[in-house]
């Protein structure tokens, strides 16, 4: 059971008896983070007993930590990002959202659009035809009774198919939806064949809606942190097994006042007034906290809290960029800049997210270097920094291709069934016709949980076919044949231009809260 990536405990549990009203104690006792299964296994051996363990006794803090992290007390002064306890505290997003969860993903996602239509169709007559012979049954035990060879019965389902409910296929009711990172695919967002669908038809309203959101684990999540910025529906397991929760740039799609913003006028306030700069806009909030949620230090110093709560947002500033520095942290410029430079020369403005409404706005004026105070030159880095990064994760697919080098062998051939890595992974076999080689090691250090984005993009783009269903997935496109290889070039530059924005971003410097 040691041979896993996730902690294991031991746990010795000893229950008090009625009458005794001794208060609970814990003694705690950890081997090396880094010791692989064998050597947990020889401790063990050669302990034998709990008597032989060096246990510390714990005592837990106001916040029922038992662990002693100095951390979790520092951040209480931070601005969360959201209001779990829905007590009306002052909040960074006024809305926040799961994942849809599906459990049936194999019949509500689907690459192909008709493929979509087909396999939905087939499972509304599977489930009509259990539907109609339940009715004329008198069978009282659904789980006996029902084909579980033919459909996935989750606890939902069965509560649908008790009351009678009935499903169509809806042409309207087809979204596009971010499943995996940077793997976009058609989900039917309908009742019946979805779970807990969560706020998904709130923030998202119809086909056409984009709303920016900035996904990261739930609170409790096993996986190291991440965050990652979409403008459609995403997935309730988008990164891993723990369940993401999604923080829109509007409650509403659209823009004011059709839609409502969903960074609060709290939030607005705090910084203004913090940074004493009326230009920052809940753009540049939005943009700052992506940046902030990407920065080594703070992923570090504050894993604990992390991994117990929601993220809270600290102010930075001090002296984290040095007099005369540039606002937008070096390595910031892309090849997509030289792109967008070009296109302002011709006299149009090339917005950082053409398909997000709004997406242009902000920051309004930032201060000139060396004309502000530190804190808010710093403010206007990370805004600057997050921005770039929320255009990298959303529009990966305008992005340049990386160059790589192409061994081509036999006959013209796009189609992929399954890609794979050399060990040492540089080089990519995309097919029997193709292999890719010289991709930079860099590509790796940009990772979502436990997988950098190239390797979300190999385990996601293979034809798979689901062992209940016989549904197969294929990522093959006939109306873009190259779409497959031009991802692997787009996300390896999308990977690089990221950790080099990460590297460039100012000092986590933690500056005072409004009082």
């Amino acid at each position: 059971m040691f041979g896993i990536q996730v902690g294991v405990s031991i746990a010795l549990l000893v229950r008090k008896s009625k009458t005794a009203k001794l208060p609970t104690r814990i003694f705690y006792a950890s081997v090396g983070a880094a010791w692989r299964k064998e050597e947990k296994y020889r401790f063990l051996d050669e302990v034998g007993s709990r008597a032989n363990v060096d246990f510390a006794e714990r005592e837990p803090n106001q916040h029922h930590d038992w662990l002693g992290d100095a951390e979790i007390v520092s951040v209480e002064s931070m601005l969360p990002v959201a209001e779990r306890t829905k007590r009306g505290m002052g909040a960074i997003f006024k809305g926040y959202s799961l994942g849809v969860s599906i459990n049936r993903d194999a019949v509500a996602y689907s690459f192909q659009a008709t493929s979509l239509e087909r396999q939905v169709k087939e499972f509304v007559a599977a489930y009509d035809s259990e539907l109609d012979r339940f009715k004329r049954s008198k069978a009282t035990d659904l789980d006996k009774f029902v084909d579980h060879g033919k459909l996935k019965w989750s606890r939902n389902l069965k509560r649908h198919f008790l009351h009678g409910d009935t499903v169509t296929f809806d042409p309207s009711a087809v979204y596009r939806s971010i499943y995996r990172p940077f793997t976009s695919t058609n989900l039917l967002l309908a009742d019946v064949i979805v779970d807990e669908p969560g706020s998904a038809s709130e923030f998202f309203k119809n086909q056409a809606s984009i709303n920016l959101s900035i996904c990261i684990p739930t609170a409790g999540a096993r996986s190291p942190f991440w965050c990652f910025c979409v403008n459609s529906v995403p997935n309730l397991n988008l990164v891993s097994i723990d369940a993401c929760q999604y923080l829109p740039y509007h409650a509403k799609e659209g823009t004011p006042p059709s839609g409502a913003e969903n960074v609060t006028d709290w939030a607005l306030n705090q910084f203004r007034t913090h940074y004493s700069d009326p230009n920052i806009t809940k753009w540049d909030i939005f943009h700052y906290v992506y940046a902030v949620l990407h920065h080594p230090q703070y992923r570090e110093r504050y894993a604990a809290n992390l991994k117990r709560e929601l993220p809270r947002i600290p102010f930075v500033g001090g002296d984290g960029l040095q007099p005369g520095e540039e606002q937008i942290p070096r390595g910031l410029k892309s090849a997509r800049d030289d792109k967008q430079e070009e296109v302002s020369q011709r006299g149009a403005e090339a917005p950082l997210y053409p398909n997000v409404v709004g997406g242009n706005r902000g920051p309004s004026t930032p201060p000139e270097a060396g004309s502000a105070q530190d804190d808010t030159r710093v403010f206007w880095a990370f805004s600057q920094a997050g921005k770039r990064l929320a255009d990298l994760h959303v529009n990966y697919e305008q992005q340049p291709e990386q160059p790589l080098e192409r061994v081509e062998k036999g006959q013209l051939n796009w189609r992929v069934e399954k890609m794979r890595l050399s060990k040492d992974k540089t080089t990519l076999v995309y097919n029997e016709f193709l292999t890719l080689k010289g991709i930079p090691p860099e590509t790796y250090e940009y990772r979502l949980g436990n997988r950098s984005a190239l390797e979300w993009v190999i385990d996601q783009y293979q034809v798979s076919t689901d062992k209940r269903s016989g549904i197969t997935n294929d990522p093959n496109r006939a109306d873009d044949p190259e779409y497959i290889v031009r991802l692997v070039g787009q996300v390896i530059t999308v990977s690089l231009e990221t950790m080099k924005i990460v590297k460039a971003l100012p000092d986590l410097l933690i500056s005072q809260a409004v009082s």
